[in-house]
C-alpha cells in the first residue's frame, strides 16, 4: 500500500516529461494529485485521472467543484 498521494514537478528536465505517469498513477492513492511548473501535457494527465494544478493557470475543474460544493 503507498501512502503517497501526490507528485510535484517543478524541475522542466527532459526526464520529468517521459515519465510512466499510468505507472505512477497506479502507485498513488487516490485521489491523485499533480503538482506541476507549467512543463507537462495537462490534457494527457487528466485523461489518466490525475487532479493537475499547474502554477499560474486555473484551477483543476475536480478541485474547482470541490471548492464550490465542498466550502462551510
Amino acid at each position: 500500500m503507498s501512502w503517497e498521494v501526490g507528485n510535484c514537478v517543478l524541475t522542466e528536465w527532459d526526464e520529468n516529461k517521459q515519465l510512466d505517469y499510468h505507472n505512477t498513477f497506479d502507485d498513488i492513492q487516490n485521489p491523485a494529485f499533480l503538482f506541476d511548473s507549467n512543463i507537462l501535457n495537462v490534457g494527457k494527465l487528466r485523461k489518466i485521472r490525475f487532479i493537475v494544478y499547474t502554477i499560474g493557470k486555473p484551477l483543476d475543474p475536480w478541485l474547482q467543484w470541490h471548492e464550490i460544493h465542498l466550502r462551510p
